[in-house]
């Protein structure tokens, strides 16, 4: 009758243990990137940053200063004084922004098509939005490769709320 008990209590415990998120969340898909080195996303229940234009999830550990005015995006993610990811709306000679585009992996993001390239310090993301006048407008990500984890939650998890002017 005993051994009964002990094993009903084991039960009950390890049912409490699962229901209580002690469990591993499943989130361990790694990234590859241009140096071939892998690395584990940032945690998922991280807080929202939202302005007029973009929203994401915020890495927990950096500061945000956001400088976007009525026509353009201007973020920076810090981690003390050193910048881990930049989030800014660009405009560029379309010509230029199509040799970039052939040399970088098409992608979606924010329901978006967007063109990602990198190389052993920086990863960059670029979202074109508009082409007029031989230009290309453009929201533009960059981060450093050792801080991929903070940008793959910030890429992964981006919203685009308005278009820059």
């Amino acid at each position: 009758m005993k051994w009964i008990n002990l094993f009903l209590i084991s039960i009950i415990l390890v049912g409490i243990v699962g229901l209580s998120g002690c469990t591993s969340s499943g989130n361990d898909t790694n990234t590859t990137v241009a140096n071939n080195t892998s690395v584990k996303p940032a945690p998922v229940d991280s807080p929202i940053f939202s302005n007029q234009y973009v929203s994401f999830k915020k890495p927990t550990d950096l500061t945000i200063t956001d400088d976007s005015n009525s026509t353009q995006i201007d973020i920076k993610l810090r981690s003390g004084d050193k910048l881990i990811v930049e989030i800014n709306s660009v405009t560029n000679d379309t010509k230029f922004v199509n040799s970039e585009i052939a040399q970088s992996n098409k992608t979606t993001v924010a329901n978006r098509t967007a063109y990602e390239f990198s190389d052993p310090t920086t990863i960059q993301l670029y979202i074109p939005f508009s082409k007029s006048n031989g230009k290309t407008t453009a929201i533009w990500i960059q981060g450093t490769t050792d801080n991929l984890p903070d940008y793959n939650l910030i890429k992964d998890s981006l919203i685009i709320n308005k278009i820059p002017s």
